[in-house]
């Protein structure tokens, strides 16, 4: 068990997130197949109507067995989004995307010959939708720097020694929430069977091999934005240029 007065035997300097600025999209944006897209989106200044029609019958009924309405919105609100832009990148129309799930419960778009891979995640007030343009999968987590968030039950249970001993540096509130959300966004790229290693697997570093999930490679950058929201990103193939955008 991490006991709090570690934290501040021997405080350690760790490298930074990068911060980021969102910027208004250009018209070209949806003609890029190069790099990363990732797509910001205030859930609270969309209403969850204007995606109403974009919805399935069955993704309607997914969505209402939320049972707090924020959730309701914010899913809502990121599958209407997702179908859109998606559909801009493919220049079609959103209805004539049909989109299924893998057995771990990661959506895809099933109908159309594409490279085109995404993923999405949600914070209090967020919704972050990645892009890339290769066969390789994304995965993306984003949490908002809770400092009254009792992070040290979860790092005991879930971090290696290593990334433990980390948390005794000038911010471990920050510091915990970078790992967690690589670990995070790595299992979401990767996929199957990684919850039981979390323990076992160092995200510390930006590339990782895994060994026992056919020796995958695994690279992770970590960003943040409004000085509280901290984001990772994981993909198999290395990063080319990454760009942000705000949805609006």
């Amino acid at each position: 068990m991490i006991k709090l007065p570690r934290l501040f035997k021997t405080v350690k300097k760790e490298k930074v997130p990068t911060l980021v600025e969102w910027s208004t999209p250009s018209n070209g944006v949806f003609e890029s197949t190069k790099g990363i897209h990732i797509w910001s989106v205030k859930s609270e200044d969309f209403a969850w109507q204007d995606y109403q029609d974009l919805l399935t019958e069955k993704e309607f009924n997914h969505i209402l067995k939320y049972k707090n309405p924020k959730d309701r919105h914010k899913r809502a609100i990121s599958r209407g989004i997702l179908k859109e832009l998606s559909a801009s990148y493919l220049r079609t129309a959103p209805k004539d995307l049909n989109y299924d799930t893998n057995r771990f419960g990661k959506p895809f778009i099933a109908n159309s010959n594409h490279l085109l891979q995404f993923n999405i995640s949600h914070s209090t007030d967020y919704i972050l939708l990645a892009f890339s343009f290769d066969p390789s999968p994304i995965g993306i987590d984003i949490e908002e720097n809770n400092l009254d968030f009792n992070f040290l039950d979860i790092a005991d249970q879930y971090f290696s020694d290593h990334e433990k001993d980390s948390l005794c540096c000038t911010n471990p509130s920050e510091q915990f929430f970078k790992i967690w959300t690589r670990k995070e966004a790595m299992m979401k790229a990767i996929g199957e069977g990684l919850t039981d290693e979390l323990v076992q697997i160092d995200v510390l570093k930006d590339l990782i091999h895994l060994e026992n999930y056919q020796g995958q490679n695994c690279h992770l950058k970590t960003f943040t934005f409004e000085n509280k929201h901290l984001f990772s990103v994981a993909k198999s193939t290395p990063f080319e240029e990454v760009r942000f955008f705000d949805y609006r």
